[in-house]
């Protein structure tokens, strides 16, 4: 049986980019999921269209809570991760319908901590084309951070990448700040052996 993956999603007023997002994440072709959703007090319609969700896909959870922030909603998203990897998704972004099962058969294949794919930057959806290479890439923990830092190969965001949850023991996200994943991917990455 595929691993569980836990796919945790911050929501806060994005009424408009919701559903979008989670009709991408719903249509993944790896299925073994579980999506926590956590309304961060959106005074919005989000909290509302995120109960209907959790009505039509049985793997859906959605936490609603104060509003605290970015990291807060992430740091409670994690508590309640129960996969064993772990990928956090914007609520105003979506995904191919590969990416997971991509990500996950990359790690796996290539014995990796955390897996990364390249963003698309669209403006419409319909604008959007995803592409897969064949191309994989392992680096080891200390040259992935400076190529993260210089922005070579990939960003320096939690988005976007698949992680071994086991990675997040002890790190959290640092509430009260900007650029909270810049704050600590740099542990995560020091923590990994192997980044595909």
């Amino acid at each position: 049986m595929e691993e569980l993956i836990s796919v945790v999603i911050p929501v806060y007023n994005v009424a408009g980019y919701i559903r979008e997002c989670l009709n991408s994440v719903r249509r993944q072709t790896y299925t073994n999921l579980e999506i926590i959703l956590v309304d961060d007090g959106a005074t919005d319609e989000s909290g509302r269209i995120c109960d209907e969700y959790a009505t039509l896909d049985e793997r859906i959870k959605v936490i609603h809570k104060q509003n605290g922030g970015l990291s807060d909603a992430r740091n409670c998203g994690i508590h309640e991760v129960k996969g064993t990897y772990l990928m956090f998704v914007d609520s105003d972004d979506f995904m191919d319908e590969r990416i997971i099962e991509i990500l996950y058969r990359n790690l796996k294949d290539q014995q990796g901590d955390i897996a990364i794919c390249d963003p698309v930057h669209v403006f419409q959806p319909a604008d959007a084309v995803f592409s897969v290479k064949n191309e994989c890439r392992i680096f080891p923990k200390e040259e992935a951070i400076c190529e993260m830092w210089y922005q070579k190969s990939f960003l320096p965001s939690a988005w976007g990448k698949l992680y071994k949850t086991s990675l997040f023991d002890n790190i959290k996200f640092r509430v009260g700040i900007l650029y909270e994943d810049i704050d600590v991917m740099h542990e995560l990455f020091w923590k990994a052996e192997r980044i595909v």
